[in-house]
C-alpha cells in the first residue's frame, strides 16, 4: 500500500462518494460504521434528521429519531448486557494536545 501515492488514494475515494451520493436509496451505508447485521446499511432518514439533545448539562446533536436507531443498532438498548456479553473498546492511541 506504501507504493499508492495518498492523493490518488483520496481522490478515488471522492469518487466513489460523489458517485453514491447521486443515488436517491432510502438506505445509506457508512464505510467507517458498520451495521448490526451487514445487511443493508442504515436509513438514509437517520442521517438526515439530526436534533438537538441535551445530556449532562451538554447540548449534543443526534439522530431526531433515537429510539428507532438505537433499537436497530443494538435492539433492546435500554436493557444491560449479561456481564460475559458486555464488550469493552480498548484504547489504541491517545494523543494529548496543549
Amino acid at each position: 500500500m506504501s507504493k499508492i501515492p495518498a492523493g490518488a488514494v483520496y481522490k478515488s475515494f471522492e469518487k466513489f462518494v460523489a458517485t453514491s451520493n447521486k443515488s436517491d436509496s432510502r438506505w445509506i451505508r457508512i464505510l467507517t460504521f458498520p451495521t448490526p447485521t451487514r445487511d443493508f446499511g442504515y436509513k438514509r432518514k437517520w442521517a438526515d434528521s439530526i436534533s438537538e439533545f441535551m445530556f449532562e448539562g451538554v447540548s449534543l446533536c443526534g439522530v431526531a429519531e433515537y429510539d428507532e436507531y438505537l433499537s436497530f443498532k443494538y435492539g433492546d438498548y435500554m436493557s444491560l448486557p449479561t456481564e460475559n456479553e458486555r464488550k469493552t473498546h480498548p484504547v489504541s492511541r491517545l494523543k494529548l494536545l496543549d
